[in-house]
This record gives C-alpha cells, structure tokens and sequence, in this order.
C-alpha cells in the first residue's frame, strides 16, 4: 500500500475524531497520547497552523476531497461507501449544512436550505454560551452539548419531507458507536501518597 494512501486514511479517520471533540480546533498538535504521532489534515485543521500558512477554507476543502479521492483507491466499494456514513453520522447535525448533502437530499431551495441555514445557526449559537456558561466548571457541558445536538438534528429533519428523511437514513446507514477515549485506572500509593497507573 503507497504511503500517501496510508496518510489519506489516517487523515480522514484523525480528522472524525476531531470532529467528535469540542473545540477541535485548538486541540494539541501531539497526536493521541501525545506520542508525537500526528497526521497532515489533523495540522491543517488546527487554528495556529491554518494561521501559520495563511490557508484558506477553500483549500482545505480541497484537501478534505483529495483524501476522499486517495481512500476510494484504497478501499473497496462496501468499506469506502460505509465510512462516508461514518463520516456523516460524526458530523452530526452540521452534515446538514454541506452543499453536498443538500443536492443528495434534494433539498427544495431556498425554503429548505434558509431553514436549515438557520437551525445551525442559532445551534452554533448555543454552542457558545453553553462553552462560555461551562467555562469554569465543564462538568454538565459534555451532556448539555449532547441533548442539544439532538434537539438540532431533529429540528434538521423536521424540515426534511418524509421521502427526504427515507434517503437521510439511508446515506447514514445503520448506528455506529465510537468508544471514548480510556482514562488509565489510577490508585494511590500507599508509601507515596502518589497515585500510580494500576498494575504499577
């Protein structure tokens, strides 16, 4: 397998979960475990380094579809036709807003669009306060950013005609779970006072 494949695939699967975290923007350039393991859109989607280059949104549009364009070489038709409903159920509700979901779901413009348009806005909105009201003390954010990710998408979908909703369903396909990072079990150690990973 070429290498430039292997970093298109590793992009693509850095940048969902990317996509997952909240304030995926600012996340350090260390890679998972801050290994020093780290891959070229997961950069290039980082503010600082977005900065650094002067990129422009339209470039990394383009990044974003030369990966796609390197991963159809690398997987088959089942494998790659399933992570494009990965890739749409991570995005969540901003899925919505692509131009090019738009066109697959044959949205009426511009009633649909303008309503959709609006939706991610005042959600976009909402987003910030919840940050700004969790600012001190996160605990909560995490559940209220969830339960408003559904309400959003919900509103999404109550734009859409039923016919409309049967081709979202199936461009998504069936559920998929993504684990949660694991946190290392600690317990203190009974000389130190310290804690210690388990089985230390």
């Amino acid at each position: 397998m070429r290498w430039y494949y292997k970093v298109g695939i590793a992009a693509l699967l850095g940048f969902a979960v990317l996509q997952l975290a909240p304030g995926s923007a600012q996340q350090p350039l260390g890679g998972p475990g801050g290994k020093g393991h780290t891959d070229p859109l997961s950069l290039l989607r980082n503010t600082n380094v977005k900065k650094e280059l002067r990129l422009t949104d339209e470039q990394l549009e383009k990044v974003n579809d030369a990966v796609w364009k390197a991963l159809a070489q690398v997987l088959d038709e089942d494998q790659l036709a399933r992570l494009k409903q990965i890739d749409l159920q991570v995005r969540d509700f901003r899925a919505f807003g692509d131009p090019r979901v738009q066109e697959q779901l044959k949205l009426i413009k511009p009633d649909q669009t303008d309503s959709i348009k609006a939706i991610l806005v005042d959600a976009e909105k909402e987003i910030i306060i919840l940050r700004q009201e969790f600012a001190s003390n996160p605990q909560g954010l995490q559940e209220r950013l969830q339960a408003l990710a559904k309400e959003t998408r919900d509103r999404c979908l109550g734009v859409l005609t039923n016919q409309q909703r049967r081709v979202w369903n199936e461009m998504i396909g069936d559920e998929f779970k993504m684990d949660d990072p694991k946190i290392p079990d600690t317990k203190t150690d009974k000389d130190t006072g310290k804690k210690k990973e388990k089985g230390g």
